[in-house]
């Protein structure tokens, strides 16, 4: 099982090599978000990829709050996957209606990224009509779970239930599933997709906290810890939040800093001017040990069935 990560920089990639040389890493890029340096996800010079994902960029571009998106285009991503497509194991259809309406529109942009060369995998947002049949019927082999929005409500709409059907009604053993913008062990130790992405890692980040795997907590399968610090003097005072400076009281605290101390930094490259940066390398080394353990577990299914 893979987990993509997005938003994933350089430097943090560059630092993942150099803790774990011999790790491959899944990365997701947007053709919203691409680097100025973005050849270099592809062209040799990082060298613990595993595989490239292509994402179109338009939910960055129609969620955005701010920033520059005129480029994401059909036109764009078609001329640009024409010349780069062959850098990518994996590249999504311009989907730009994420209603359950959507389809007829979604799956002319999926036409004519056929027609001009290139071979996008479908992303679903129809998921009890007639869409999903579509994509079943003619034979894709790899199929995207994307999110929903429901006109007049804000927010993401799409539920587990959603999920749980399009899983249901999938042969998962011919048709590639990827889930978007979702990588909760709750739901990856359920289905089996075959991959799914996630930028929390970056978004932990912004937020102040990261997530953490507790090896420790062996009465617990989901050992997923969520801590944030103590950046303000107002958090001294919360008790709605566990905090990485106190949670698990003294032993717990020492755990943490016997891990970071062994990744060659410390608490105070967390606290200090490069904290955006030490913050998401932990939240992205979560992601790598959730990919881990999701992965044994599938295949411990796998064994049983077998």
């Amino acid at each position: 099982m893979r987990i993509y990560l997005s938003s994933l920089t350089i430097p943090v990639l560059l630092h993942l090599h150099h803790l774990f040389p011999n790790r491959k890493i899944n990365v997701l890029r947007s053709f919203a978000l691409m680097d100025p340096d973005e050849h270099l996800f592809y062209d040799g010079s990082i060298t613990n990829i595993e595989s490239l994902m292509f994402d179109s960029g338009v939910y960055t571009k129609v969620n955005a709050k701010s920033g520059n998106y005129g480029h994401v285009t059909l036109d764009n991503y078609i001329k640009y996957l024409q010349t780069h497509k062959h850098h990518y194991e994996f590249y999504s259809n311009y989907d730009e209606d994420f209603t359950a309406r959507g389809f007829k529109t979604n799956l002319q942009n999926l036409e004519q990224m056929r027609s001009a060369g290139l071979d996008p995998f479908p992303v679903l947002h129809d998921y009890y009509m007639r869409e999903l049949r579509h994509y079943l019927n003619n034979d894709f082999e790899f199929i995207a779970l994307g999110g929903l929005r429901i006109p007049g409500r804000k927010g993401q709409q799409r539920k587990e239930s959603h999920i749980s059907y399009a899983m249901s009604q999938i042969p998962t053993d011919k048709v590639k599933t990827h889930l978007f913008g979702a990588s909760s062990y709750k739901l990856l130790v359920k289905y089996p997709f075959f991959s799914c992405d996630s930028s929390s890692w970056a978004q932990n980040n912004k937020y102040g906290f990261v997530l953490y795997w507790n090896w420790a907590l062996q009465d617990k399968e989901d050992k997923t810890e969520k801590l944030f610090f103590i950046d303000k003097i107002r958090d001294y005072f919360r008790t709605d939040r566990n905090y990485w400076e106190t949670y698990g009281g003294k032993s717990g605290v020492e755990k943490r800093e016997a891990f970071i101390n062994n990744l060659g930094f410390t608490y105070y490259d967390l606290m200090g001017p490069r904290s955006h940066h030490y913050r998401a390398l932990l939240n992205a080394i979560y992601y790598l040990t959730l990919e881990d353990v999701i992965t044994a577990k599938w295949n411990k299914v796998s064994r049983k069935v077998a």
